[in-house]
Formats: C-alpha cells, sequence, structure tokens
C-alpha cells in the first residue's frame, strides 16, 4: 500500500462524499472494472441462460445468478484495492484474484446468511483486503461500522435495489411502446410464457437473462465502488493516511532543502580554495620588488620638513583644474543607490464621473424592455399575493365556520354512494324516538346474555344515534344507509370507526343471522362507554 500514488487526495470526508467518491473511482478505472467483469461474471451468466433455456426451470436459475451478487461485486473491489494505490491490475491478474477470492472462507458467508445484509458493500472489505474472520472480523467492523457509516451503507443498498428494479421496469415499459401498434405484442403475457413451465420460450429466456446482465451491470459495479469508497474514508478518518502523507512529504521537503544546503556549501567551500590557492599566497619575487618600491620611494621623499608641510597645507584646500565639486555631488545623488524616482498612480473621484457624455454615446440602447418586464412581474406577484390573501381569508372563515357551526343534519345524497346499502335502522328495531333506559348499556348487556342479540344491538343502535346528535352535535338521516352513516360521521369528525364497526355487527347479526362473538360485543358495549359516556 503506497500512500504516495493514491488515485484521489486523501482528506476526512462526509459519509456521502465518500460515497460520490466510489463512483468517480469506478468512472476512472472503469475500462479494468468492465475488462475483470466480462471475464469473471459474463460465464455465469451464459451458463445460467443455457440451463434456463434447455431446461422448464426459468426461475432457478435466474435466482441462482441473484443469489451469487456478493460474488460479482468483488470484481471490481480488487480492481479499485489495487488501482487507488496506483498499481492497476490486468485482466489476468483480476481473473486470477477474482477466482481465488471465489474459493475463500468469506465468499460462503456472502451467498448464504450475509446475503441480505444492507452493511455487505462496506463489510466485504474488511474480509476480502484485510483478509479477517470471525473475532477479528467482528472487532474490525465494530469499529468501521460507526453511525455514520452504517446510514449511508444501508441507504446505498436500499437505492441501488431501487435503481435496478426502476431500470429493469423502464426496458420492460420502452420495449412495450416501441413496438408497432399494428404487432400483436402482449408484454404480460410474454413474461406469463417465460416462467411457465409448459412453454418453451428459449429466445425469450435468453432476452430475459441479457436484460437482466445489463441492468445488473450497470448497478452493481457502482454499488460496490461505493462501498470501497465509505470503507476508505473510514480507514482516513480512523489511521490518518492524509496526515502521514503531508510528514511524508515535509520530510522529504526538509530531505531536499538539506541536501542543496550541503551541495551549495560544499561548492563555495571549494571555491575558496582554489582563489585561496590561486590569488591568497603572494611568491618570494613579488615580495622582493614590493620591498625594493617602498625603499625607492622613502630615499626620494622630500627632505625639509617645512616644505612637506607646505604641500600637506596647500594640496587639500586647492581642488584639481577643471573639477566641479557641486557637478560631482549631483552626479553622484544621481545613482539608483542614493534615491530613484518612480510615478504612482490613485483613484480619485471624479465630478463628471456619471454624467453623460452625448459625443461619445450618439445612438444610447433602448432599454424600455426591461421597465415593461419589471411591471409585469410586479404586477403578477401582486395578483398572486392577492389570490393567497383571499384563500387565507376563506379558510379562515371555513375553520371558523365548522368550529362554531349549529347542530348538524346530514342529509341522504342525491346519489347512490358506492359500499353496502344495508339501512342503518332496520324495521326490527324500534324507532329512535322511543326513551331509552337509563341504563342503557346494562340492560343492552343483559338481552345479549338471554340471546336477544338483534334487540341488544338495536338499543346499542339507538343509543349510538343518540349519542352523535348529544355529544357530537351530529343528526342522521333514518334514510341512510349504513356506508353513507359512517362517511357522513367521518366527515363530520365523529366516532366514525365504532360506527363502522358496529354496523358490520348489525348486518352480521341480523341479516345473515350470524351473531358476533361474544368478545366482540363486549368490545362494543365497552368502546360505546368510551364514545359517549352515557350512564350505565
Amino acid at each position: 500500500m503506497n500512500l504516495d500514488k493514491v488515485a484521489a487526495r486523501l482528506r476526512p470526508r462526509s459519509s456521502w462524499e465518500a460515497v460520490d467518491l466510489g463512483f468517480l473511482l469506478a468512472q476512472k478505472f472503469f475500462k479494468p472494472i468492465a475488462q475483470g467483469w466480462l471475464t469473471c461474471v459474463l460465464p455465469v451468466f451464459v451458463v445460467a441462460t443455457l440451463v434456463a433455456a434447455t431446461t422448464d426451470l426459468f426461475w432457478l436459475p435466474l435466482v441462482f445468478v441473484w443469489l451469487l451478487k456478493p460474488l460479482y461485486d468483488r470484481v471490481p473491489l480488487l480492481v479499485l484495492s489495487r488501482a487507488f494505490f496506483g498499481e492497476v491490475p490486468g485482466v489476468k491478474a483480476t481473473a486470477g484474484m477474482v477466482f481465488r477470492s471465489w474459493r475463500g472462507r468469506a465468499a460462503l458467508s456472502d451467498i448464504t446468511w450475509r446475503r441480505f445484509s444492507p452493511f455487505r458493500g462496506v463489510t466485504m472489505p474488511v474480509r476480502e483486503l484485510e483478509n479477517l474472520g470471525g473475532a477479528a472480523a467482528s472487532e474490525r467492523l465494530g469499529v468501521l461500522l460507526r453511525r455514520q457509516v452504517r446510514g449511508p451503507a444501508i441507504g446505498l443498498t436500499l437505492v441501488a435495489m431501487a435503481t435496478e428494479i426502476l431500470f429493469l421496469g423502464a426496458t420492460l415499459m420502452l420495449i412495450q411502446m416501441v413496438v408497432p401498434s399494428s404487432v400483436q405484442f402482449d408484454l404480460g403475457a410474454k413474461i406469463d410464457t417465460i416462467f411457465s413451465t409448459s412453454v418453451d420460450a428459449p429466445l425469450l429466456e435468453v432476452g430475459a437473462f441479457a436484460l437482466y446482465f445489463l441492468v445488473m451491470s450497470a448497478i452493481e459495479i457502482f454499488y460496490a465502488a461505493a462501498g470501497f469508497g465509505l470503507y476508505i474514508n473510514r480507514r482516513v478518518r480512523l489511521e490518518g493516511w492524509d496526515i502521514e502523507i503531508v510528514f511524508k512529504k515535509l520530510a522529504a521537503r526538509l530531505r531536499a532543502r538539506a541536501r542543496s544546503i550541503f551541495e551549495t556549501a560544499a561548492m563555495a567551500l571549494l571555491v575558496g580554495l582554489f582563489g585561496l590557492a590561486t590569488f591568497g599566497l603572494p611568491s618570494t619575487a613579488s615580495a622582493q620588488t614590493e620591498h625594493a618600491q617602498t625603499e625607492q620611494a622613502a630615499s626620494t621623499a622630500p627632505e625639509s620638513p617645512q616644505q612637506d608641510e607646505q604641500v600637506r597645507e596647500v594640496t587639500p584646500s586647492q581642488p584639481p583644474a577643471g573639477l566641479d565639486p557641486q557637478a560631482e555631488i549631483e552626479d553622484i545623488l544621481d545613482n539608483p543607490e542614493f534615491g530613484s524616482t518612480r510615478t504612482e498612480t490613485t483613484w480619485q473621484l471624479r465630478d463628471e464621473l456619471f454624467e453623460q457624455d452625448e459625443d461619445d454615446d450618439e445612438n444610447p440602447p433602448d432599454l424600455s424592455f426591461l421597465e415593461q418586464i419589471i411591471k409585469a412581474l410586479a404586477t403578477t406577484f401582486q395578483i398572486v399575493m392577492w389570490l393567497v390573501a383571499g384563500g387565507l381569508i376563506v379558510a379562515a372563515i371555513v375553520y371558523f365556520y365548522k368550529k362554531t357551526r349549529p347542530l348538524a343534519t346530514v342529509e341522504a345524497p342525491e346519489k347512490p354512494l358506492e359500499g353496502p346499502q344495508t339501512e342503518l335502522v332496520a324495521s326490527e328495531a324500534p324507532a329512535p324516538k322511543v326513551t331509552l333506559p337509563a341504563d342503557l348499556i346494562d340492560t343492552a348487556m343483559a338481552r345479549w346474555r338471554d340471546g336477544a342479540h338483534a334487540e341488544s344491538l338495536s338499543l346499542l343502535y339507538r343509543g349510538t344515534i343518540e349519542g352523535l346528535a348529544k355529544g357530537y352535535r351530529i343528526e342522521i338521516d333514518p334514510s341512510l344507509t349504513a356506508y353513507e352513516c359512517v362517511e357522513a360521521v367521518r366527515g363530520a369528525g365523529g366516532p366514525a370507526d365504532y360506527v363502522a364497526e358496529l354496523a358490520r355487527a348489525w348486518t352480521s347479526t341480523v341479516y345473515a343471522d350470524r351473531p358476533v362473538s361474544d368478545e366482540r360485543a363486549q368490545e362494543l358495549f365497552a368502546s360505546w362507554k368510551v364514545h359517549f359516556r352515557r350512564g350505565a
């Protein structure tokens, strides 16, 4: 594992960024992945297709190739595990790694009890790349599968599964759409023919397997690559690969700088030694010549002290002929060492900056259309705001009307509604105007125990109608059917579920002569107390 040759910049990423990194890696190394995929996976599909075409068990090879998906995922996983670190494997190397992996101890578990794990995209690299198993693999997975990885791993699996189903359905719909209307083509009948054991349709079976292979290949390669991205990102966070790379680069930079300094110092030392050897040591003849010149100058010096003093006094005060001291000073000061002149440009606000120059722009552009567009947008926005305000006012009026409305009377609808048209109040039940007993529930329960089931439910029915009128301000028209009554109660905000349950019990007991069980009757009596709270 050479971190200096990684195919992407290593840094801690979010989980979904890691998924996107896996997709990018699959795109970058798609050619070696596709070559390995066709070499290792395509033969499996060919064998399954031949078995399906020559036998009547089409579903068995289909389930078989679906069950072996974790084995197919090893192809992009093993290719990316090498290519990510700068070693792109060839077809032969990829096939060798994949076949060895299929014979490994983790392959059997991945296609049996771990086949339905939603984390298989992340857990597979641990067992396959790190070659861990048993307690060591469980401990390693406990470190890798933290909260920030579990959610994206499950989401990745669900999205891949849904996308595969969507692609299959969309492809089948596309086939149905492109077939001319003059051709008798029933897609549903073709699918039934494929799964039928009594009809032999080898061409349809081959086409179905080819379609599934293409769709699964398009999804599964990116699914395995995204799982590898999550795995790599988790290891970067745990092991600090990005920090290690930074330290390696820093160490390499320091070594290069030290080597440069050493080379520069060695070169300077060599130059210094060469110069010293060439110019630094005076020869004996040069020394003798210099000594003779010194003695000659001493012999020709003025002998009179007064003359020597006069020379020293006159020479400094009298400049040489033709020398202008001021010009010499100015010439020296003009040198760059003593000063220089530069020009600086600064921004200043001019009064005429925003004034239009008619001479420069005789034909200014016509921008009146922008004004019209702005006015149209403003008018549209104003209309939308008024509509929204009016809708809010109407909604508020309806809301307060429903909260403060008087006793509601539910009328029978003009058109019959769908559903059972059983009358709510049967001829056997007394009219609602009859006075109900004060202990309604006790009386109804007593009649039920005596075997008068219809009379008991009739009392409960009439008590429900009265309870709806008094407790919920819902008045029921006797001409309504049971279904219409339930919908009316639901629309008015009443206990529609209880009324529906009571209507079903009444219909079963009175019209079908099949009384409900005692437990169900007791539940109806108890629920009546909860909804209407009439003393019993």
